[in-house]
Order: structure tokens, then C-alpha cells, then sequence
């Protein structure tokens, strides 16, 4: 898992119901949240649940908010390191 219980990140606006990710459904109810940051509260070993939403969200469906991990995450879908 990327993330840990404190983590501010933001729900992907690219997600398509009823696509797994990460081995959970994103379902249509979720779309609502898409965009929105959030912190995240619980974990259980495969998602994590944020700021009392009533859904559970896996690390492809996240991004991170800090700019210094943004860069990162980028980079990492990219297949690149900094140095490139």
C-alpha cells in the first residue's frame, strides 16, 4: 500500500464504474467523490477508506495531493525516474 492513515490525496476523475482497480469495484454511487481531496482514516491491508465516505478506495484510484509525490506518482506511470 502507498498510503498510510493521515495521507491527504485526491480520487482520480478518470475512474469508469464498474471497472476493478486494484481488485475493488468502483462503482457509479462512487462518482460523486471524484476530484475531491481527502484524508485518509482506515485502512485494511488492500484499501482505505477517507473522511467517513462509505466506500473503500484502492491506490489506483488515488493520486497523492503533495506536489513532491505528484511528481513522483507521474514519473512511476510513466516508467521514468527523476534523473530522465
Amino acid at each position: 500500500m502507498k498510503y498510510k492513515i493521515g495521507d491527504k490525496v485526491r480520487i482520480r476523475k478518470d475512474l469508469v464504474a464498474d471497472n476493478y482497480y486494484g481488485g475493488v469495484c468502483y462503482v457509479d454511487y462512487m462518482d460523486g467523490f471524484k476530484g475531491k481531496e481527502c484524508v485518509i482514516t482506515d485502512m485494511d491491508g488492500i484499501s482505505y477508506q477517507m473522511d467517513n465516505f462509505n466506500f473503500w478506495w484502492t491506490d489506483e484510484m488515488l493520486e497523492p495531493v503533495d506536489e513532491g509525490a505528484l511528481l513522483e506518482y507521474a514519473l512511476e506511470k510513466l516508467g521514468m525516474s527523476k534523473e530522465e
